[in-house]
């Protein structure tokens, strides 16, 4: 298991540097996914944070070699596991 908390602007590349660590069946922890409702608040369109977070959120989504729940827990959680068959 692995725990993302960090600059949200590089959660991709910290993203990517543990799913090739990370065993089948092993989870990911991201914070603040989140980030406060500011990932879908319009306001924060030029904010280098919550884009991080916006495209972590998309890249995480989009990866075949994974299963994910978003938890709305404070500034949200994702929980992130590596599918068995994932190489």
């Amino acid at each position: 298991m692995a725990f993302i908390d960090g600059d949200k602007r590089t959660y991709i590349e910290t993203y990517d540097t543990i799913m090739n660590l990370l065993r089948p069946g092993g989870f990911i922890l991201a914070d603040n996914t989140l980030w406060d409702g500011h990932v879908i608040d319009p306001r924060y369109e030029k904010d280098a944070q919550t884009t991080g977070i916006r495209h972590f959120n998309d890249y995480v989504a989009a990866d075949h070699r994974t299963k994910e729940v978003i938890l709305p827990i404070r500034d949200g959680l994702t929980i992130i596991q590596k599918t068995q068959d994932s190489v």
